[in-house]
């Protein structure tokens, strides 16, 4: 793994370790480009062309959305990280 990708993979994990922590108990809403930040989030609101594209946890999109299933194909080479 390059140096690049381990450094974004290092600050996904930090990025969520410190949103876990301090959202126990907490309604939050995150904002993410990069899907592995949201992927263990217990629910995911996609949005596409600035609309609601699709409602649910990742494991239900992957299913239920072609859309959404191939924007983690291509962040992830059809490879997400679950630790991430």
């Amino acid at each position: 793994m390059s140096q690049w990708l381990w450094l974004a993979a290092a600050a996904t994990r930090l990025l969520r370790y410190g949103t876990e922590l301090h959202a126990v108990g907490r309604t939050t809403f995150i904002i993410a480009h990069r899907l592995a930040t949201a992927v263990h989030a217990d629910r995911i609101v996609l949005l596409r062309d600035g609309r609601i594209d699709a409602v649910g946890t990742h494991e239900a999109l992957m299913r239920e959305s072609a859309y959404y299933a191939s924007l983690v194909a291509r962040q992830t080479d059809g490879f997400l990280l679950e630790a991430a």
